[in-house]
């Protein structure tokens, strides 16, 4: 059984419940036999941080992160989701731990509601990932 821990933003608290609702959704779907352990953090940019903590007590097969950023009237949205997508990217790296990530990067709260809820939530694309990611390696492993 895979140890999965699940990161997720509670900004945007009801896009959050529809992507991890998803991402627990496709994992009953396709019979998937994890065990998951679910960690909160105020915003997207505290998830690089609670990664590195967990990352580092080593305990988990894979990890999925949760957030949304919506573009405001600056540019403010496209340093935190840069900083965001390099720091995950370089802990995945760092400690070789696969990450599903189901962080959103919209135009609008609206475009944000839709990835969230219904057929065009992406919520399952994390776990998705992963499942992927595990295969390869088990296969490489057998």
């Amino acid at each position: 059984m895979k140890k999965i821990a699940l990161i997720r933003s509670e900004y945007y608290h009801n896009i959050m419940e529809g992507l991890v609702n998803d991402f627990y959704s496709y994992g009953e779907k396709n019979d998937l036999d994890y065990q998951y352990d679910e960690y909160f953090v105020a915003g997207s940019m505290e998830i690089p941080f609670a990664l590195k903590l967990l990352l580092e007590k080593g305990e988990y097969d894979g990890v999925a992160v949760f957030g949304c950023i919506i573009q405001g009237e600056t540019y403010h949205n496209e340093i935190i989701q840069n900083s965001i997508h390099s720091q995950l990217a370089q802990l995945s790296l760092e400690y070789m731990m696969p990450i599903g990530y189901g962080i959103l990067t919209v135009k609008t709260e609206e475009q944000a509601l839709a990835r969230s809820i219904g057929e065009m939530s992406r919520g399952h694309e994390a776990l998705a990932a992963l499942e992927s990611i595990f295969t390869i390696f088990d296969k490489q492993d057998a």
